[in-house]
């Protein structure tokens, strides 16, 4: 993946996380039905995968 590739992801990612509605519990547990944060684990492990090659990718993630 690309840095933009990972950038557009983590665009979509935060307007998930923005849009949820409720309470902190609540939205706790949409964010985890909707694997919100497993996705980010796996954009933020992207990179760090990235930042091996390119130090742009440590500023980002």
């Amino acid at each position: 993946m690309t840095i933009n590739e990972l950038e557009q992801m983590e665009g979509k990612l935060l307007l998930h996380v923005n849009n949820t509605q409720g309470s902190i519990e609540e939205k706790t547990d949409q964010l985890e039905a909707g694997s919100i944060f497993d996705a980010y684990k796996q954009v933020h492990s992207h990179y760090a995968d990235l930042a091996q090659e390119d130090s742009e990718a440590l500023i980002r993630g």
